[in-house]
């Protein structure tokens, strides 16, 4: 379309919008528009489906109620622009700037344009900024918002269930009442977030940080989340969630914990996400690593007396010449784990949990597993 073709509808456009003669419904579908320089263009109710605003500077835009199906704003900017109510299936928004924009009751679920038989797309939102905005009651669910910044956000009542929030800086944001069963909030920044009457039902937030979140009546059956971590010091919170962000990441992002040495005597580590974290000589004296997951730590010459490992996952970790004088060990998980190379995939290989030289003097085995893992020179007295 040439541009003052483009123009000509944008003005006939703007007349149907306003009820006036000579206006017709801008129809748009499928068009290319990559790049396009148009702040505070009026799209509203707009036929849109397919379109491609990849790159494009649209500030201040109004697209509420346009049927935006599919449609790609990668790498645009969108700040201030209002969606409300459109139709935003299967949209792409990876990259975009879109802080205070309005994507309240906006529908964001999966959708494709392709009839074909295909996985339905999700709506990417990654790395997209959409600080101060409005989200109040958008339909979210999987949608991919993998380290999307969205403080701030106004997202009460949404559907966000199954959506992947890994890694997002959700700080301050509203969450009250929004149905977040299933979603991924592992390594997220949830520090002063309201999360109020909140539907996180079997949500995993390993890994986050909770500073001064407000959880009063959320619904967190099933879920995966250690509510003393929010009491730890911040720089602790910060390396935490750096851990979880590098283990979701296969290492791609964030950084490996290194506690080596540290004194975490008492400390409440419940749920926590240190798989491949180093803690070499740690002091965890009493600590509450309940459900825990360790898998693969190197927690050598640790001190765990009297810490709590009851379901922790120590799957393939060594914990050589470790301290577990009357720990609680009952259900732990201690099995061999697979080994995978830089690419992800197995090597075929396998690594014990290695307990070598252990002192487990009066430790609480219970139901403790350990048929499988590397006892050798370990004191099991009780």
């Amino acid at each position: 379309m040439k541009p003052q073709e483009f123009t000509e509808t944008i003005k006939k456009h703007e007349l149907f919008v306003n009820g006036m003669a000579g206006g017709s419904r801008a129809d748009l579908r499928e068009g290319d528009f990559a790049k396009l320089k148009y702040a505070y263009l009026n799209l509203r109710g707009a036929s849109l489906a397919g379109i491609d605003f990849s790159g494009a500077e649209l500030a201040g835009a109004d697209f509420s109620h346009a049927d935006l199906f599919g449609a790609n704003f990668e790498g645009a900017d969108v700040t201030e622009a209002n969606f409300e109510k459109a139709d935003l299936r299967g949209a792409c928004f990876g990259g975009a700037r879109m802080s205070f924009a309005n994507l309240s009751a906006a529908d964001l679920r999966p959708g494709t344009l392709d009839t074909r038989p295909r996985d339905t797309p999700n709506t990417d939102l990654s790395l997209a900024t959409l600080d101060y905005a409005n989200l109040k009651r958008a339909k979210l669910s999987e949608a991919n918002m993998q380290y999307t910044s969205l403080k701030k956000v106004d997202a009460s009542f949404a559907t966000m269930m199954r959506t992947n929030l890994r890694g997002a800086d959700l700080s301050g944001v509203n969450f009250e009442s929004a149905r977040l069963q299933e979603a991924n909030l592992t390594g997220a920044n949830l520090s002063k977030a309201r999360l109020n009457d909140a539907l996180l039902r079997n949500t995993d937030v390993r890994g986050a940080i909770l500073a001064e979140a407000d959880l009063e009546g959320a619904h967190l059956q099933g879920a995966r989340i250690g509510m003393g971590i929010a009491k730890l010091p911040a720089d602790l919170q910060a390396m935490l969630r750096d851990h979880a962000i590098w283990v979701e990441s296969n290492g791609a992002r964030g950084a490996r914990a290194d506690l080596s040495g540290r004194p975490l005597a008492e400390a409440n580590l419940s749920e926590c996400y240190l798989s491949g974290a180093n803690l070499r000589g740690a002091n965890l004296a009493g600590a509450n690593l309940t459900h825990g997951t360790l898998v693969l730590a190197d927690l050598r010459e640790a001190n765990l007396t009297a810490a709590d490992l009851t379901r922790a996952d120590l799957s393939g970790a060594d914990v050589s010449e470790g301290v577990l004088r009357a720990a609680r060990l009952d259900g732990l998980i201690a099995v061999p784990i697979a080994l995978r190379g830089a690419d992800g995939e197995e090597t075929g290989q396998q690594r014990p949990t290695t307990f070598a030289n252990a002192d487990f003097a009066e430790a609480h085995l219970g139901a403790a597993d350990l048929s499988e893992a590397d006892l050798t020179g370990a004191k099991l007295d009780r």
